[in-house]
């Protein structure tokens, strides 16, 4: 019969699991109400940075019906998105997904893709970038011409 531990492993620091910070545990966002940040812009998306840091940038974007992003990558950043309110419509590399609340889209480094509000209302996405974007918010990705179709 095999035993079976009852403190938890140690890993190759030689510390057991339980005595060591999480991974990520430095990384102190506060509490927020997304739908206390819900800003639009008639003239186009509405981003906010929450958060910056040297591990990975966080943002909130508003998006009014019809308004969509260029065709882009974010270089050597992957991304998830988190759709908060409303649907938004991902494509990416001839593939196209419709996303609805609580429904998370993740993208690779390098993969070129685009979102859009294709419905008649308001939506609001929460977006992840590990490693952090350059350019900031006002320029967050690089953008590329759109694939002919």
């Amino acid at each position: 019969m095999t035993a079976t531990p009852t403190t938890p492993a140690a890993d190759d620091s030689g510390s057991p699991r339980e005595d060591r910070q999480p991974a990520g545990a430095d990384f102190a966002l506060p509490s927020m109400d997304l739908a206390a940040l819900r800003w639009f812009d008639p003239a186009g998306r509405a981003v906010q940075r929450l958060h910056a840091s040297e591990q990975c940038d966080v943002i909130v974007v508003g998006w009014e019906a019809g308004q969509q992003s260029s065709y882009h990558d974010h270089g050597v950043s992957e991304s998830v998105v988190i759709v908060v309110e409303g649907r938004i419509t991902a494509e990416s590399e001839g593939a196209t997904r419709v996303l609805g609340p609580a429904e998370v889209l993740v993208t690779p480094r390098g993969a070129h893709h685009r979102m859009r509000n294709d419905g008649p209302e308001r939506a609001v996405t929460f977006h992840v970038y590990a490693p952090p974007m350059s350019g900031g918010v006002s320029a967050p990705y690089r953008d590329h011409t759109t694939p002919s179709d």
